[in-house]
């Protein structure tokens, strides 16, 4: 297998690197590794969450289908509700088993892998904070999930989240166009088969550019560069995130629409769901736009395997 030299690492990528085993990093001496969890989740439920429409509040996309599913974040906390059969499971600094600090398009971020023992199995979580401002509100989290339990299917979700949702009463006076972008902040996971015919769960990273139109109230983008930390990429795959419409009644213009991934070599292709919404209010357009993508193998294309994953993207 060829092995995929990086120039940019995010931070679930480093992670991923650096976390073959560790012996905790304020959560006390449990090992595993960084994607241990996630490559017990099945390729079934990797597709049911790559083709999941994405849930408005923190902008969530998951296998798990329960209305009162939610995600609350802090620059230093992390709580989930309704999932691994109904639980609430929190996380603070002190739950970390492994955390770095890195600086991504000019902003601070600390990454963290958290794994807690849950009722019938084990709760994985590897997330991002990017901290813009030294208010409370002044941060991005996100990051994917994976609940393992004994028996049963497993439960798989990725995220975003941030202190401050752009104000629903100010989108509809938003003019003009913007454009979002990230070198470093793009992050998830691709299941798929490696050149042993094997499936593998891959670290997946990548660049993204957004177009917002604030007087159609349209979005759209693509996520280009994508690497994988073992599977050697195929020149000219992209994920398409095709146009879809920013909701002046919903928090932070929360929208969602359909992804399309490419490959130029071929005529694999892959179909999906993405969504967000906007952050950090000031004067003009909104600083950050967050969200979910993913795309699962589209039937007669030749596809195999399921991208997941999650994006923050700054205004330039």
């Amino acid at each position: 297998m060829k092995k995929v030299e990086l120039s940019k690492l995010s931070i679930l990528l480093l992670t991923s690197i650096l976390l073959t085993s560790c012996g905790g990093g304020g959560g006390g001496t449990t090992s595993v590794k960084a994607n241990a969890g996630f490559s017990d989740v099945s390729n079934s439920r990797y597709d049911v969450a790559a083709k999941a429409t994405p849930k408005e509040g923190s902008v969530i996309q998951s296998t798990n289908t329960d209305p009162s599913l939610g995600v609350d974040t802090t620059k230093t906390t992390l709580a989930f509700k309704q999932v691994a059969g109904g639980e609430e499971v929190g996380f603070s600094s002190s739950d970390s088993i492994f955390s770095t600090t890195e600086i991504i398009d000019g902003v601070t971020t600390r990454s963290n892998i958290y794994k807690k023992s849950v009722t019938g199995g084990d709760f994985y979580v590897v997330s991002g904070v990017s901290e813009y401002g030294t208010n409370d509100e002044d941060y991005l989290s996100y990051g994917l999930w994976a609940y393992t339990p004994s028996t049963g299917d497993a439960e798989v979700g990725f995220y975003t989240d941030g202190g401050d949702p752009f104000t629903q009463a100010n989108i509809a006076a938003l003019t003009g166009t913007a454009t979002y972008t990230s070198t470093d902040a793009v992050t998830g996971f691709f299941r798929g088969k490696n050149d042993r015919d094997v499936y593998v769960t891959d670290v997946a990273t990548g660049e993204i550019t957004l177009a917002a139109n604030f007087d159609t109230d349209k979005i759209s983008g693509e996520i280009t560069g994508i690497n994988f930390e073992t599977i050697e990429v195929p020149a000219g795959l992209k994920i398409a995130l095709q146009e879809a419409d920013i909701d002046n009644t919903k928090v932070g213009g929360f929208w969602t629409g359909d992804t399309l991934t490419t490959n130029t070599d071929n005529a694999e292709q892959y179909i999906g769901k993405w969504g967000g919404q906007f952050y950090g209010n000031g004067e003009g357009n909104p600083k950050f736009a967050a969200g979910t993508f993913g795309g699962a193998a589209a039937p007669g294309t030749g596809a195999e395997g399921t991208f997941v994953g999650s994006f923050v993207a700054k205004k330039q």
